[in-house]
């Protein structure tokens, strides 16, 4: 006997009569799925949406994990997880309409960070190459351990 509003289903070879006036849909991911990831950095902090994706599952018995990909901020990339006991993180679907940004702008972003570091690395390296040959006088006394 179902009707619109009642239906049978059978779950693991249980029959169940479900309500569909009250029926919750369950979202289903995948790995490489887009989603919106709803964040809180700390406890003092306010919650932020940010685009993500999905980038693997980890099967842990005790506490199952999702692992994400989270661009916040500046186009900077954080890896991110949720798991059951997670309170300052939630995710929901990305709808295609939402996305502010496109791929080649987040790649563009990320390697002009990574110059940037590469330059950071190369003044660094400057600087104590310089140390080694100017300053190595001043440390003449010094004890090398």
């Amino acid at each position: 006997m179902e009707t619109n509003e009642k239906r049978i289903v059978e779950i693991n070879g249980v029959k169940l009569e479900v309500d569909m006036r009250t029926a919750k849909v369950v979202e289903q991911y995948k790995v490489g799925d887009p989603v919106k990831i709803l964040y809180k950095e700390n406890s003092y902090g306010s919650y932020q949406i940010y685009p993500g994706v999905i980038v693997g599952f980890a099967d842990f018995t005790k506490q199952p994990a999702i692992e994400l990909l989270m661009l916040s901020g500046s186009f900077s990339i954080k890896f991110v997880t949720i798991t059951e006991k997670s309170e300052n993180i939630e995710i929901a679907p990305f709808n295609d309409y939402e996305i502010g940004f496109s791929r080649s702008e987040v790649l563009n972003k990320i390697q002009n960070q990574i110059e940037s570091k590469k330059e950071e690395l190369r003044t660094l390296e400057t600087k104590k190459q310089a140390f080694e040959k100017f300053f190595d006088k001043a440390f003449v006394n010094e004890m090398v351990s």
